[in-house]
């Protein structure tokens, strides 16, 4: 596990935490459409790749996010 992942793990934590704030699915929705975007433009991108690694480490961010409002909030 490299820090790129550790970065979008974090990244989404957070759009997904503090987006929470108007709706747990606004929260969601913010954030998935954030990796999946980040992910999209790496693919189409040459001099980089998208990576299932990457949205993997997205999608664990936001479950975690999920998990932390539902104790928090």
């Amino acid at each position: 596990m490299g820090f790129d992942k550790v970065l979008h793990f974090w990244a989404c934590f957070v759009a997904c935490f503090l987006a929470g704030f108007v709706s747990p699915v606004t929260g969601i929705a913010f954030a998935c459409g954030l990796a999946i975007g980040k992910e999209t433009g790496d693919y189409f991108n040459p001099n980089s790749s998208g990576y299932v690694g990457d949205l993997l480490a997205d999608a664990v961010g936001i479950i975690a996010a999920v998990i932390a409002r539902w104790f928090i909030c």
